[in-house]
């Protein structure tokens, strides 16, 4: 699904907004329609899911442990959060490249202000690592599209030592 991205008529898109529209939820998630497990969310604003499984999650018991924006702080992991849910409970995150949908960001928001205070919002959250660990481990270390920048030998500990792969980062 596209992240198409609406402003306000008089707001002017700053330069630095396009190489940082991810922090926004504006762009595509994955370069194909498929599974995209592997990467263990997919963006809330847009995210379409099955809510008879949501409401069987909530009604076994389980609360989130993350929370998304309160007031000034621009916390955020609750989308995620929620993807991570539906892995555990053995459902595949899903992209389509041809559905698109158009995002609204008032002109408050695109300040470079903001922008940073969104940044720090992603780094206070601290229980999403520990999901994402989880899906790296699960899904494959291997299909994590960041990792895709500088090659290098991963080798497993010892008692494993007949497996050598080659890891792209």
């Amino acid at each position: 699904m596209e992240q198409v991205h609406q402003f306000d008529d008089d707001a002017s898109v700053p330069p630095w907004f396009y190489t940082n529209c991810n922090a926004y939820a504006v762009g595509i998630q994955a370069q194909v329609t498929g599974d995209i497990t592997y990467r263990g969310y997919i963006w809330g604003a847009g995210m379409g899911f099955r809510t008879y499984v949501l409401k069987a999650i909530f009604g076994s018991g389980v609360d989130p442990l993350i929370s998304d924006r309160k007031g000034e702080l621009l916390t955020s992991g609750g989308d995620g959060e929620i993807c991570t849910w539906y892995i555990f409970a053995g459902y595949s995150l899903w992209y389509d490249e041809t559905l698109t949908f158009q995002h609204y960001i008032p002109k408050s928001r695109l300040n470079y202000s903001y922008y940073q205070k969104l940044l720090a919002g992603f780094k206070v959250d601290k229980t999403w690592p520990i999901y994402r660990n989880y899906i790296i481990l699960k899904y494959g270390i291997f299909n994590d599209p960041r990792s895709k920048k500088f090659p290098f030998i991963f080798i497993l500990p010892e008692k494993y030592s007949h497996h050598l792969y080659y890891y792209v980062m």
